[in-house]
């Protein structure tokens, strides 16, 4: 039976997906966009960062048990993995911070709307998800505790549906252009 702790956490991570992709999904968008202007990106933003916020505040609360004690050497490979995905996340969020959290709007900077293709995006088309599910995953190999068993496999549910979704909105905004790049690209995971 799950402990209170991981069922707040599991909680938080639904809300999370709720905030993260329900605010950036059309039909909310659109509707709420058109009401705030150039605001609904930066409040849109600083809601997902207190969510997040709360989200890792629950998940050192929830530490739970350890399943095993790893080897040296896999504590190699799962510093290696999360090494890899700082480096997806730096490279993503200094390339696209400003731009994503409407900031660069706000303070009345050109903003270009073009799918990205060079870069990380030459190796897989949602750099920002591969990071971050490295370093989750990464965490859990060389940590191997409950709470973080229990935000990788919440994270990897969320990836998958959240990039669903984004690859839907990215069909319909670039049309032949994003096909060809799909058939290219892998979604996650470089080289597979």
């Amino acid at each position: 039976m799950t402990q209170a702790p991981f069922t707040t956490l599991i909680l938080m991570w639904i809300i999370f997906a709720v905030v993260h992709s329900g605010l950036a999904s059309g039909p909310v968008a659109r509707n709420v966009g058109t009401r705030l202007g150039k605001y609904y990106r930066p409040l849109y933003s600083l809601a997902v960062l207190i969510v997040l916020l709360i989200l890792i505040h629950y998940h050192y609360v929830a530490t739970g048990t350890i399943f095993w004690h790893p080897h040296w050497v896999v504590k190699i490979i799962a510093a290696v993995l999360v090494l890899a995905a700082f480096a997806a996340i730096v490279v993503s969020l200094w390339k696209h911070a400003l731009n994503y959290s409407g900031l660069a709007t706000l303070l009345g900077m050109e903003t270009s709307d073009d799918f990205e293709r060079d870069g990380l995006h030459t190796y897989v088309r949602h750099p920002m998800y591969t990071g971050v599910l490295f370093l989750f995953w990464g965490v859990f190999i060389g940590y191997p505790y409950r709470n973080n068993l229990v935000s990788a496999v919440c994270f990897t549910l969320y990836c998958f549906i959240a990039i669903y979704f984004l690859e839907r909105k990215l069909m319909a905004q670039y049309g032949e252009d994003y096909k060809v790049y799909r058939l290219r690209v892998p979604m996650l995971l470089p080289f597979i």
